[in-house]
């Protein structure tokens, strides 16, 4: 699977049970990047792609152990400790980077170099909310 997340310069993820924020571009990207693939997540995590043409999402709890070679798993929820128990089945890892700070209390902490992780590729785009969104592609 190829495993896509949003993170803030601090490396938060959501706080109370919420995301930290949104932005249109990004989910724009992804469509345009992976068109046709598979897309799987969380049952609130859906609602990023609502007005997405020919978008197949899967909702799933267990999304994670689910996805498919190839497919795009969007971990905006997921513990690190579930992307750990995840690594053998991931291929590619891609964060998209928030330009601001938010408030967080789930935080991104998956050591990436130490699982193999090298920073492969990156692409700083402008958002429809943010001035800077920076994506980083990783490969092992």
């Amino acid at each position: 699977m190829i495993l896509v997340m949003f993170l803030d310069p601090k490396n938060g993820m959501a706080f109370n049970h919420r995301r930290q924020t949104r932005d249109r571009a990004v989910i724009d990207r992804l469509v345009q990047l992976f068109p046709g693939k598979c897309f799987w997540g969380a049952a609130k995590t859906e609602a990023l792609f609502d007005g997405q043409t020919g978008v197949k999402f899967v909702t799933d709890a267990d999304f994670l152990e689910k996805a498919g070679p190839g497919e795009i798993a969007v971990a905006e929820f997921a513990s690190s400790e579930a992307i750990m128990a995840a690594d053998a089945h991931i291929e590619k890892l891609i964060l998209y980077r928030w330009d601001k700070v938010y408030p967080a209390d789930l935080v991104f902490t998956y050591p990436l170099a130490p699982k193999g992780w090298n920073l492969s590729g990156q692409h700083v785009f402008i958002g429809t909310s943010h001035d800077e969104i920076t994506e980083e592609v990783y490969t092992r």
